[in-house]
């Protein structure tokens, strides 16, 4: 009586998983990077006439610093370095929000931080109090 021959496993079943593993480990980087950037998104935002700035990191931070920008006269995009350490730092919506000023009282940075202490943006509607 002869063997009754056995079926020869082909490659091609496995080449299909190993195909589908590494695509599906691209992805699962791709993804990974993109969060990391988006996380890593901040800009700065200065109040006019005063040593105050708020620097807003997370994914959508240029939104917000758009928002407060547009939605006052006495705000702006700042490019410069920041030496000072922060007066608050505060988080919600996903983002995270560093307040820096100089001076004896840091009277507007103190001003900025009791905004986002209400989990608002401080958007500056009014001039700022010039204390020092």
């Amino acid at each position: 009586m002869e063997p009754i021959p056995q079926p020869q496993a082909s490659g091609g079943c496995l080449r299909r998983v190993i195909m589908l593993a590494g695509a599906l480990a691209l992805v699962v980087v791709g993804f990974l990077v993109y969060q990391h950037i988006q996380d890593s998104e901040s800009c700065v935002v200065g109040v006019t006439g005063t040593h105050a700035l708020i620097q807003v990191t997370g994914a959508g931070a240029g939104g917000s610093c758009d928002q407060m920008v547009n939605g006052s006269n006495y705000e702006y995009h700042y490019s410069g370095s920041i030496t000072e350490g922060p007066v608050c730092e505060y988080s919600f919506n996903g983002l995270r929000f560093d307040v820096y000023d100089q001076g004896i009282t840091n009277s507007e940075g103190n001003a900025l931080c009791k905004v986002l202490a209400q989990d608002e943006l401080p958007i500056q509607t009014t001039p700022p109090q010039f204390w020092e």
